[in-house]
């Protein structure tokens, strides 16, 4: 019998879906590279090639934190024993120049104002290099003390603007520098606990909402000040314990997507109060894995993503700036030609979401 045309086309016409599903599936796996071990030496390359692109587009979107991109990345370095590969005097020349002696304190790039962050940024990069001697300790002392406010918690500059983050960021700061005792610490531990909710977790200030970034902030600086006793241990582990998803990463908050930098804040709270066996680490550690991406080309250039790659749909979350400067054995990298390869779906996303945004739909 004589095949029925109809037949015929709807079978030429799969193999050639089937054909494009292909192409398109090698070419993501090719970008993808090989998964199961970290890319070290790429990860260094990477951050070793990046302070030199000071006119691409993601080195001034994020000047304003720069000293705090520099503490991450050197902290990978050192991690993977590789702190040698920059100069320590030109980094500590740098960190140097965004110091403010007038006030004390350090701004994220040169000529930039002075913050809590970027002091303790620039701090512990200097602790890196081992080079604390470059400071005046007791003006860096001063200019925190000064910034602590009557309720105990504190200000992250000039301007105000209170949050648990500037509680550990300067507790931190200040037992880095021996001088922890120029602050009024039982009241510092008072405001940080009366940020602590029924779930066990901690808000960016009473009555917020528990987020696994800012109970890191609480927990650590808990820690510093030896005042752990105010954790319920189990109720804030199981708390933690929760934000494992399906795929074996880690979430910020229930009902939100996991997101490789909570590998590093849950972890470390978990760790702090010796809860870490509660969690599937080696699921996490798949995950982890699943979100580094290679390109087998001489480009090797690799980018920071948030999701793991199967994750496309989400792309237009993960463009973000910020995200290149989150660097550690945690932060795993997705390669430019695997965003330009995929930029026409973020549009196309983009461009989804807001007619959807304009009929009403939310």
């Amino acid at each position: 019998d004589s095949p029925d045309p109809n037949t015929l086309a709807a079978e030429k016409s799969t193999a050639v879906v089937d054909g494009a599903s292909l192409t398109k599936r090698s070419e993501e796996e090719e970008a993808m590279g090989e998964q199961g071990e970290l890319a070290a030496e790429k990860h260094v390359r990477y951050i070793v090639t990046a302070e030199k692109k000071k006119d691409s587009f993601e080195s001034l979107v994020m000047e304003h934190l720069r000293a705090s991109g520099a503490y991450w990345g050197l902290t990978t370095l050192d991690l993977l024993h590789k702190l040698h590969a920059v100069d320590a005097a030109e980094v500590v020349d740098w960190i140097m120049s965004c110091y403010h002696p007038e006030s004390g304190g350090f701004g994220g790039n040169v000529g930039h104002d002075p913050h809590v962050l970027y002091t303790l940024s620039a701090v512990q990069v200097l602790c890196l290099f081992d080079r604390l001697d470059v400071l005046d300790a007791d003006k860096i002392a001063d200019y925190i003390t000064g910034l602590q406010n009557e309720d105990g918690s504190f200000s992250g500059d000039i301007w105000g603007e209170v949050d648990t983050r500037f509680s550990y960021i300067s507790i931190c700061t200040l037992s880095l520098l021996h001088r922890l005792h120029k602050i009024n610490v039982e009241k510092a531990v008072e405001y940080i606990v009366s940020c602590k909710n029924l779930d066990g977790g901690f808000g960016a200030m009473p009555g917020g909402e528990s987020h696994a970034g800012q109970i890191f902030c609480c927990v650590g600086a808990l820690a510093i000040t030896g005042s752990l006793h105010h954790i319920d241990r189990d109720l804030l582990g199981w708390w933690l314990c929760e934000r494992q998803c399906r795929d074996g990463g880690l979430n910020g908050r229930p009902e939100k997507l996991a997101d490789v930098c909570y590998s590093w804040w849950v972890l470390s709270s978990l760790i702090i109060i010796d809860r870490v066996h509660w969690i599937d680490k080696e699921k996490l550690a798949k995950f982890i894995l699943n979100c580094q991406v290679t390109a087998h080309d001489s480009c090797s250039e690799i980018l920071i993503i948030m999701y793991p790659t199967s994750n496309s749909h989400h792309l237009k979350d993960q463009f973000s700036p910020f995200t290149v400067y989150i660097v550690t054995t945690f932060y795993i990298g997705r390669t430019r030609k695997m965003v330009e390869f995929q930029i026409d779906q973020i549009m196309r996303s983009i461009s989804t979401t807001r007619t959807l945004e304009l009929q009403g739909f939310h």
